[in-house]
């Protein structure tokens, strides 16, 4: 843990990795997942399994977020392209 906030270094490095694969990977937030050190720690399982079983490391930290500031986080992996089709449709 780092500096009592409960994020991990692992939260840490998943955060950096989903920011540097917005900003260089046009809009694929999980592009850079693959490179990441922890991908064989259950997000590889989970994005190549059909019935998408395990845990994907981004709704851990979705969840985090939400909890160390209080701001709405409703997104996580199973349901990411339907939030953003249904948030560009209400714009």
């Amino acid at each position: 843990m780092i500096d009592g906030n409960g994020l991990t270094k692992k939260d840490i490095h998943c955060m950096a990795r989903i920011i540097q694969s917005s900003v260089f990977a046009k809009g694929q937030i999980f592009y850079g997942c693959q490179y990441c050190k922890y991908w064989n720690d259950g997000c590889e399982e989970y994005v190549n399994s059909k019935a998408k079983s395990g845990e994907f490391h981004y709704d851990v930290i979705m969840k985090k977020l939400q909890q160390i500031t209080g701001l709405d986080m409703g997104l996580n992996a199973s349901n990411l392209p339907e939030k953003f089709k249904e948030r560009s449709t209400n714009q």
